[in-house]
C-alpha cells in the first residue's frame, strides 16, 4: 500500500506542468479527482501509457484537424450565404432563394437578418468615417489659422489624444501629397 498523497496546494493543481488543471474533490469517499498528483484526464493517460516516469503522454492533437474541418465548414456556409444575398438581389423572395441555395426557410431567416445586420453596420461606419473626416478637415482649418492643438481640440469637440491622432494622420496625409506631387 502506497502512501496518501501530501497536497500543497489548495485546491491541488495537477502536477502535470502541461495541465495545472485544478483537480476535482470526490464527492463521496474524499480526497481529489485522479491519482499520484494527477488530475483524471492526465492520470487515464499516464495509466495508459504504462505509467511512464516522464508523466503522461499530451492529449491527442485532434486541435488541427477540428479547425480545419471548423474552417472548411465556415468557408460553405460563407458561400452559402453570398448565394442568397446574390438571389435576393435580383427581387427573388426569401424562400425562392432558400430554395435555390438549398437551405430551409428557418435558416435563411438568419441569413436575412445577418445581411440586414452587415448593412447596417456598414451604413453605421460610413456615417462615423464622414464624421471623422469633418472633424479632422476642422481641426486642419484650425490649426491653419496658427490656433494651439488645445484650442482647437476643443473647439472641434475631441479630446486632447484624438485631436493628436488626427493632427498625425493629417501630417502623413500631406506627406503622401508631397511624395505623390
Amino acid at each position: 500500500m502506497s502512501a496518501p498523497e501530501v497536497l500543497t496546494e489548495i485546491p491541488p493543481r495537477c502536477r502535470n506542468p502541461k495541465c495545472r488543471a485544478v483537480r476535482q474533490p470526490r464527492r463521496h469517499t474524499g480526497g481529489y479527482d485522479g491519482a499520484a498528483g494527477y488530475c483524471r484526464p492526465c492520470w487515464d493517460r499516464w495509466y495508459r501509457a504504462g505509467k511512464p516516469g516522464s508523466g503522461p503522454p499530451d492529449p491527442r492533437p485532434c486541435g488541427d484537424r477540428a479547425a480545419a474541418a471548423n474552417a472548411k465548414r465556415l468557408e460553405e456556409r460563407a458561400g452559402r450565404v453570398e448565394d442568397f444575398a446574390e438571389l435576393r438581389s435580383w427581387g427573388k423572395s426569401i424562400a425562392e432563394a432558400a430554395e435555390r441555395v438549398g437551405v430551409s426557410l428557418v435558416t435563411a431567416g438568419k441569413y436575412e437578418t445577418e445581411l440586414r445586420d452587415l448593412d447596417g453596420a456598414r451604413r453605421l461606419n460610413e456615417r462615423r468615417q464622414s464624421a471623422k473626416e469633418a472633424r479632422m478637415e476642422d481641426l486642419a482649418e484650425l490649426l491653419s489659422c496658427g490656433r494651439p492643438l488645445e484650442e482647437a481640440a476643443r473647439r472641434v469637440g475631441v479630446t486632447m489624444r484624438t485631436a493628436g491622432k488626427y493632427a498625425a494622420e493629417l501630417r502623413r496625409r500631406q506627406q503622401r501629397e508631397q511624395v505623390a506631387a
